[in-house]
C-alpha cells in the first residue's frame, strides 16, 4: 500500500464505504442531469436555433459529452476521490492549481445549486397553479424542500439516494410514455429529415448558437465520480456509472425530442413560441393526463436538489480533509456517515444566495443568472481537467497510456467545451451578462492569491489529491 492510500487509511473522517452500487451511481449522475427539466426548458431555444433537426443536435451533443465522461472515467479508475476533478487537477498540476480550481469549483455549486433551489420553488408553484389552480408564495415553497433535501441527505446517502433516483425513474417513465403517446398518435409525421446532417448543417449560425444549450442538459453526467468513496468497487463502479448515465441520457434526449417534433406535426410556431414546447405537444397527445408532465417536472427537479448537495458536499468535505478550507467542514455524522457540515454549509449558502437575489431581481432573472454565471467556471474546470488526463498519465501511468483515450479524447473535449464557454463570456452581452467573464477572472485571481498563501504558510498540511477511495 502506497503513502497515498495509507493517508485515506489514517483519515478520522470517513465516509460509508460500499453504501452505493453501480447502478446507484448511475442513477444518481443521471438524475443530476434532471432530464424532464432539462428538456422543458431548452428544447425551444435549441428548435429556434435548428429548426428540426434538434434530435440531431442532442444526438451529437451526447457524443461529444462522451469524450468529457471518458476524462472522469480514466481518471476515476486510476484514483477515485471525493473530491473529483480537484483531486485528478492537483495530482496533474499540483497544488497551486489545484487550490485554485477548488475555490472556483466551490463558487460555481453554489451558484449552481441556488439555481436548482430557485427552480425548486418556481416549478412547484407553477405545477400547483396549473394542475389545482391555487396561487403559492416560491419563497416559502423553496425553503421548506431545501430543508428536506438538506435532512434527507444528512440522514444517510444510501436513504437519499433512493428517493432521488425513485423519483427520477418517475420522470423518466413519464418522458418515455408521453413521447411514444406523441409518436404514435401521429405516425403520418414520422420521418427521418430530423436527423439530416444537410439540413442541420445549412445554418451553422444556429448550430453555434443551439449546441451550448444542447451540451448544458448532459452537464451532469460526470457527478458520480465525487461520491467515490461511498462507492462499492469505485475504480471499476464510476467508470460503468458515468458512461451509462451518457449513453443513456443521449438516447432519452433524442428520443424525447425525435417525438415532440413528431408530435408538433412538424410546426415550428409550437416549437418556438410555447414557454415549455414540449408539455404544449404533450396536451394534444396526453389531453387530460398532461398534469403527469407537470409532476415529472417537479420530481426532476426534487431529484435534482438531492443529488447536487450531495455532490457538492462531498467536494468540499473533501477539500476539508485535504487542508484547503476549515477542517472541521470534514466532520462526519456519526451515526449516519455523512459529511453534515459540508452538508449545512453548502446548503445554507446557496439558499442565502437563492432568497437575496431572488427577492431584489425576482426568481426568473435570479435563476438565470446564478445558473449561467455559476457554469462558467464550471466548464473552464472541465477544459482544465480534460488538459490534465495526458499529463497525468504520461508521468504516473506511461505503461497505461493510450493516444486514443489519453490524448484524442480529452483534446475534444477541450475543444467542444470551449463553444459553450464562449457563448456565455462573448462580447456585447446585456447587463448583468457582459461582468460575467469578469466575475469569474476575479474568482481565478482570488483562487490563485489563496493558492500562494496556503502553499507558503501551510504546506505540510497540504494533502490535495492524497485521499482517494480504496477497492473493497
Amino acid at each position: 500500500m502506497d503513502a497515498r492510500n495509507l493517508a485515506t487509511v489514517a483519515t478520522h473522517h470517513k465516509l460509508k464505504k460500499g453504501s452505493l452500487g453501480v447502478w446507484q451511481l448511475s442513477g444518481l449522475s443521471f438524475a443530476n442531469m434532471a432530464p424532464a427539466y432539462s428538456l422543458f426548458t431548452t428544447l425551444g431555444l435549441v428548435v429556434a436555433g435548428v429548426g428540426f433537426g434538434a434530435p440531431l443536435l442532442f444526438l451529437l451533443a451526447g457524443v461529444a459529452t462522451f469524450f468529457h465522461v471518458n476524462t472522469t472515467a480514466e481518471f476515476s479508475r486510476k484514483c477515485p476521490s471525493a473530491g473529483s476533478y480537484t483531486c485528478f487537477i492537483s495530482r496533474s498540476f499540483g497544488n497551486h492549481v489545484g487550490i485554485t480550481v477548488g475555490i472556483m469549483y466551490l463558487f460555481a455549486w453554489i451558484l449552481l445549486i441556488a439555481s436548482v433551489f430557485l427552480v425548486v420553488g418556481t416549478w412547484t408553484q407553477f405545477t400547483i397553479k396549473e394542475i389545482l389552480g391555487v396561487n403559492t408564495n416560491w419563497l416559502i415553497l423553496m425553503v421548506v424542500f431545501v430543508g428536506i433535501g438538506t435532512w434527507l441527505c444528512i440522514s444517510g446517502v444510501t436513504l437519499s439516494s433512493r428517493i432521488a433516483i425513485s423519483l427520477f425513474v418517475f420522470e423518466v417513465i413519464v418522458l418515455l410514455i408521453g413521447s411514444g403517446f406523441m409518436i404514435f398518435s401521429h405516425v403520418n409525421y414520422i420521418s427521418l429529415s430530423p436527423f439530416s446532417f444537410g439540413k442541420l448543417f445549412s445554418n451553422f449560425k444556429g448550430v453555434g448558437l443551439a449546441f451550448p444549450l444542447a451540451i448544458y442538459p448532459f452537464i451532469g453526467s460526470s457527478n458520480a465520480a465525487t461520491m467515490a468513496e461511498e462507492a462499492h468497487k469505485p475504480h471499476h463502479s464510476i467508470r460503468v456509472a458515468v458512461f451509462s448515465a451518457i449513453t443513456l441520457a443521449t438516447i432519452l434526449y433524442v428520443f424525447c425530442v425525435y417525438a415532440t417534433i413528431i408530435g408538433s406535426k412538424f410546426d415550428n410556431h409550437i416549437l418556438t413560441h410555447a414557454t415549455y414546447p414540449m408539455i404544449s405537444v404533450a396536451k394534444y397527445a396526453l389531453g387530460p393526463y398532461v398534469w403527469l408532465f407537470y409532476v415529472a417536472g417537479l420530481t426532476s427537479t426534487l431529484s435534482l436538489v438531492l443529488v447536487a448537495i450531495n455532490a457538492a458536499a462531498r467536494v468540499l468535505y473533501n477539500l476539508s480533509k485535504e487542508g484547503v478550507l476549515f477542517k472541521n467542514l470534514s466532520n462526519v455524522h456519526e451515526t449516519y456517515r455523512t459529511p453534515y457540515a459540508a452538508l449545512l454549509l453548502i446548503s445554507i449558502g446557496a439558499l442565502g444566495v437563492a432568497v437575496v437575489i431572488g427577492l431584489i431581481f425576482g426568481p426568473i432573472n435570479a435563476f438565470n443568472w446564478t445558473g449561467t454565471l455559476g457554469t462558467i467556471p464550471l466548464i473552464i474546470i472541465f477544459v482544465i481537467v480534460n488538459l490534465a488526463l495526458p499529463v497525468y498519465f504520461i508521468r504516473n501511468h506511461k505503461d497505461h497510456f493510450s493516444v486514443l483515450f489519453h490524448l484524442v479524447f480529452p483534446i475534444l473535449g477541450c475543444l467542444i467545451y470551449l463553444v459553450p464557454l464562449y457563448s456565455t463570456v462573448e462580447p456585447g452581452q446585456p447587463t448583468p451578462y457582459n461582468y460575467f467573464g469578469l466575475t469569474t477572472l476575479a474568482v481565478i485571481l482570488a483562487g490563485i492569491i489563496y493558492s500562494i498563501y496556503l502553499v507558503n504558510r501551510r504546506f505540510e498540511s497540504l494533502n490535495l489529491g492524497l485521499h482517494v477511495a480504496l477497492e473493497d
